[in-house]
């Protein structure tokens, strides 16, 4: 559907540079860094206030996995390529499946969302250098809409895995609260 609108431009329009930058620019911002740092891991060593995770959520970028009470680093979850955490796999087999399906729809959701976004500049460019919203420019933008919408719903779905795959693997760790106090195991 974008090809044949983007054909529908008459010869010698320019799209504007803006049409060309702005997906490598959405690339760029969908792209999460896969970051690392020292994590303890699953030995029977770990106590609760060490290796406890926490997923943190911020209003601009992708949730960060942090670690213990003072807060590590582990990884900034989401993006095209969301990191690879072995630790998930080394307390619970629960955990790491559930990271795992976390890491497939914030994949798929930075997909949609990249497409999405990509379609509606399309079509706004398209838009701007017709100065004309036609029909089929109508559809297009809201086709990424759409798009964006159901990238949206996998986000959602994604935190909610990578939530519970945190709470199997704290599960798992020796020393965690019961009822406020902490457990003597």
């Amino acid at each position: 559907m974008t090809i044949r609108i983007l054909a529908a431009c008459p010869e010698g329009r320019n799209r504007g540079t803006a049409g060309l930058l702005m997906p490598l620019v959405l690339l760029v911002l969908f792209v999460a860094p896969a970051e690392g740092q020292r994590v303890f891991s699953g030995n029977d060593s770990c106590t609760w206030e060490a290796c406890a995770l926490r997923v943190e959520d911020r209003f601009f970028g992708a949730p960060r996995i942090l670690q213990g009470a003072e807060g590590r680093r582990v990884a900034t979850t989401g993006g095209l390529f969301p990191p690879r955490l072995p630790l998930f796999a080394e307390r619970s087999d629960t955990a790491a499946v559930l990271y795992a399906r976390s890491r497939v729809a914030q994949r798929r959701s930075s997909i949609l969302d990249l497409i999405g976004g990509i379609v509606i500049l399309v079509a706004g460019s398209v838009a701007a250098d017709d100065g004309d919203f036609d029909e089929a420019t109508g559809v297009t933008f809201l086709a990424g809409i759409g798009l964006t919408t159901g990238g949206s719903f996998f986000e959602s779905r994604g935190r909610d895995y990578l939530s519970q795959a945190v709470w199997w693997y704290n599960g798992t760790l020796p020393g965690r609260p019961v009822d406020g106090r902490q457990d003597s195991r």
